[in-house]
């Protein structure tokens, strides 16, 4: 399987296995250079499949009228004021 088939939590302890491997003090230079490059390309897809995530995190927030919700269910778009007067209504 190669590196971009894993799932997130799979390459997030693939990263974790390297930084061990990494800190062994009998690893080689070749040997930490190859797990160094492969760690480079594990925070990589680490770092898009958040980044897909939280896109589809955004998506199912949104309201229908385009509206991105935030906490108690106040509009983003809302000021801090009207925030503020709703939390203490509620």
């Amino acid at each position: 399987m190669s590196n971009s088939d894993l799932s997130f939590e799979e390459a997030y302890a693939r990263l974790e296995s390297i930084l061990q491997q990494m800190s062994q003090e009998d690893a080689t230079l070749d040997g930490t250079l190859s797990l160094y490059e492969e760690a480079d390309q594990l925070v990589d897809l680490c770092e898009t499949k958040l980044l897909n995530a939280e896109k589809r995190i955004e998506k199912l927030a949104k309201k229908h009228d385009g509206n991105l919700l935030c906490n108690n269910n106040v509009p983003e778009t809302e000021s801090l004021e009207s925030i503020e007067t709703h939390t203490l209504s509620s």
